[in-house]
Formats: C-alpha cells, sequence, structure tokens
C-alpha cells in the first residue's frame, strides 16, 4: 500500500522535489501521509452527504465550499506532516557521515500542495460513490 502512495504522489514529485521523496521513501512515511489525505477527503464528504444532508446545502456553490474546504485542509496538514519532520532531513549513516538533504520550506509547500490536489481527486471519487446515499444533496454537485 506504501508504494500506491508513493507512486501516486509521485507524479508530483516536481513540486516537492527527489529529496524530500527519497526521504519519504526510506523512512516509509508515505502510507500514513496517503491514509491521513484520503480519510480527511472521506471525512469531508461524509459530512457534507451524510451528516450534514441539509437541503439548503444541496446547491453546487455549497458543494465547491466543501471542496475547497477540503484542499486547504489537506494543504496544511501535507505541509505540517513533513514539516513536524525537517530536524531529520538527513542522509546516511554513522559510518559514513551525514549529510544534510536539499529540503527547503518550497518543497514542503510543494509536497502540501501534492497533497491538496490528490486530495481533490479522491474527493471527486468519494462523492461519486456517497452522494446517491443523501437523502437531500444527491443532486449536487452533478
Amino acid at each position: 500500500m506504501s508504494s500506491f502512495f508513493e507512486f501516486i504522489y509521485g507524479w508530483f514529485q516536481s513540486f516537492f522535489g527527489l529529496d524530500l521523496s527519497m526521504y519519504l521513501s526510506n523512512e516509509e512515511l508515505w502510507l500514513g501521509i496517503g491514509c491521513l489525505m484520503i480519510g480527511i477527503s472521506l471525512f469531508v464528504v461524509l459530512l457534507y452527504y451524510k451528516i450534514l444532508d441539509l437541503p439548503a446545502l444541496s446547491k453546487i456553490w455549497c458543494w465547491a465550499l466543501f471542496l475547497v474546504g477540503n484542499f486547504i485542509v489537506n494543504l496544511f496538514v501535507g505541509w505540517a506532516w513533513v514539516w513536524t519532520e525537517r530536524d531529520y532531513f538527513v542522509s546516511g549513516d554513522d559510518e559514513v557521515g551525514t549529510q544534510m538533504l536539499d529540503i527547503t520550506q518550497g518543497n514542503l509547500w510543494g509536497f502540501g500542495a501534492s497533497s491538496a490536489i490528490l486530495s481533490l481527486f479522491f474527493f471527486l471519487i468519494f462523492t461519486i460513490i456517497f452522494k446517491w446515499w443523501s437523502k437531500n444533496c444527491k443532486t449536487s454537485p452533478f
């Protein structure tokens, strides 16, 4: 499963760089990051279609607000996940020595953006799956 997330995040590797990608692979962090991104997207879709499910929310602009909210939450969660690892951005071992990886704030925000973009894809998939179980919002967005 970890290799699945490494593959789909790899589509956006130019956003966050090879060093960060290698670090996440070496530390085996892809699974946690990917599951969290999917979990947030699933929660937001269930919030819209099952928990709230109000007639007033059955407009496309309300659905778009939830989509944007999902994007923003995943942007900051993706950034924060790798930001908490910033003290460990070294490669090598004690025998060879260590060197700092070239990971900047731009790489961290690029990773957050990658996570946010992928969350839009999963939000759309979950929308197609769960919208039919809604009583009031099943016609939103299409």
